[in-house]
């Protein structure tokens, strides 16, 4: 048996190409979170030398595309997108580009990464905590700019042990991943290690045991709930051809009567409806607006939805809130909107190829929120998520920097139909929820609709690709997270404390040689 794991450990590229595969499977099967450990052990063992990293690109475009296959594949649902007239053939094409792709462009990172770390690490034995800083830097590197897509979140991957995910409200989500790395990293070296196996396989455990102690200690300590309110969440199951056909009519007409009917139903405070339920380009004066002022105001309840606001500068993806008299409280708009999907980026280069500028599936480019915009009804403070927003923990973070006490998110996944991806998005919502120590409300057209509590666990919820309203009792929160103070300040800190430790081990052994 030693003799067959000594001839895969010297497979390193297969090594780090299964790590890949091993660190996606989490992602796809919650319940298997511990895989995580097992991937961050194989790449760690791939990359382990007594000397400098051996091929640390090649490795880390290995263990890129073993993962992020498997975490996109997802993509696959948008075929054959008939919604939008394109051929199968170019059906295909788009596919073959998110699939691919994005899961090479994200790879190339993990290269670029391991490659900075086979510069950087001189000594084996400070590689678990350079892995756990290039895992890190990787992860904040893709989350950047206009194309940023910070879908493979290492956290992510264990949101079915939330206790574990609890000291995010401490030190963020990078901290989580930290955690995670460096740990499976010790593990893996107590497989190579001829002489500290034992060492190493303690210092993983204590380690990851560490958090775990940790954030059981924060998922049991109650927070601080002030205001109770009843609240609604609508999720009509519209689907992408019931949605857009005949001007938005269908879920126009869905979604009224279905708000209509809850408000009489139900003693609610808040009704959340989701992203763009009412698919038309509206002002404060248009129809929509006028019949939920109506209904909100007939039935003393708040309502928020989702719709296409047209504000003076141009089209926004927004949350827009009526009060419990029928008056607009105001409007949230989208702060990160979807490359292709809500604009078209560089488009002064890309427009002028037909193909690439059809893409922009929404047809036309939104206008960028910029504001956090915390709205106030009934004495409480709600913040608001729409879509793409809510897997960028700045932008919950930010929320509730401006005094949110409950947090709103919005979203349309039925692009999706009930793929993983679908889970892997509203995974983000507990996530936030976690971080902030808030309660989340969640309003998906197509699932997964949930009340989350502060802790993150799911109080009540709507599977994808069900038609249906559930009511459910919540909390106000005005109480913050040390990470609602500080943000994601680990990331600089941890890198910073790596690359002194580096520096410092350079320099003592130049001094040595120079008096050898």
């Amino acid at each position: 048996m030693k003799n067959i794991i000594d001839r895969i450990i010297k497979k390193k590229l297969l090594l780090a190409f299964c790590g890949g595969i091993l660190f996606s499977v989490p992602f796809l099967v919650p319940q298997l979170f511990l895989f995580s450990l097992l991937g961050v052990a194989l790449i760690f063992i791939s990359l382990h030398s007594n000397d400098r990293v051996q091929r640390p690109f090649f490795k880390g475009l290995l263990f890129g595309v073993g993962f992020y296959i498997p975490l996109y594949y997802w993509f696959v649902a948008l075929y054959p997108f008939d919604a939008f007239g394109f051929t199968n053939a170019q059906g295909i094409i788009i596919i073959i580009i998110a699939c691919l792709g994005i899961s090479i462009y994200h790879s190339l990172f993990f290269g670029l990464t391991f490659f900075l770390l086979g510069k950087i690490n001189v000594r084996s034995s400070f590689l678990p905590l350079g892995l756990s800083v290039a895992f890190i830097f990787n992860e904040w590197i893709i989350s950047q700019g206009i194309l940023g897509f910070s879908w493979g979140k290492t956290a992510i991957s264990q949101i079915y042990a939330l206790p574990l995910l609890q000291t995010s409200s401490l030190f963020g989500t990078y901290f989580i991943t930290f955690i995670i790395v460096i740990s499976g990293a010790y593990f893996g070296y107590s497989i190579i290690s001829k002489d500290n196996r034992r060492l190493y396989s303690f210092l993983g455990l204590s380690i990851y045991s560490a958090n775990l102690i940790a954030g059981m200690t924060i998922y049991f300590i109650p927070n601080n709930t002030e205001n109770e309110i009843s609240a609604s969440i609508i999720q009509g199951n519209v689907s992408v051809d019931e949605k857009w056909a005949n001007g938005g009519n269908y879920s126009v007409e869905y979604y009224l009567k279905e708000l209509n009917n809850i408000a009489i139903e139900t003693d609610s405070d808040i009704i959340l409806l989701p992203e763009s339920c009412f698919p038309v380009y509206m002002d404060d004066d248009h129809y929509i607006i006028d019949e939920i002022k109506r209904i909100s105001k007939e039935n003393g309840v708040t309502i928020a939805f989702g719709c296409i606001y047209k504000g003076d500068d141009g089209a926004h993806n927004s949350l827009y809130m009526i009060d419990e008299n029928g008056n607009k409280i105001g409007t949230y708009s989208k702060r990160h909107l979807v490359p292709f999907g809500e604009f078209l980026p560089y488009e002064d280069i890309l427009e002028k190829i037909d193909f690439i500028k059809n893409l922009n599936l929404g047809g036309f480019s939104y206008i960028q929120g910029n504001s956090a915009n915390v709205m106030e009804s009934n004495g409480i403070l709600y913040g608001s998520l729409v879509c793409f927003d809510s897997i960028f923990s700045e932008l919950g973070r930010d929320s509730v920097k401006n005094g949110a006490e409950i947090i709103n998110v919005i979203t349309n996944d039925s692009w999706y139909k009930d793929t993983r991806g679908v889970y892997q998005h509203a995974a983000f919502s507990q996530i936030c929820a976690i971080q902030n120590q808030k309660y989340v409300i969640r309003s998906a057209n197509t699932g997964i609709s949930m009340f989350i509590d502060s802790k993150g666990n799911i109080i009540k919820s709507l599977p994808p690709l069900v038609r249906g309203n559930i009511t459910e009792n919540v909390y106000s929160i005005s109480d913050r997270t040390l990470y609602s103070y500080i943000g994601d300040i680990f990331f600089p800190i941890i890198t910073i404390v790596y690359l002194v430790i580096e520096l410092v081990y350079i320099i003592k052994s130049n001094r040595s040689n120079l008096y050898a």
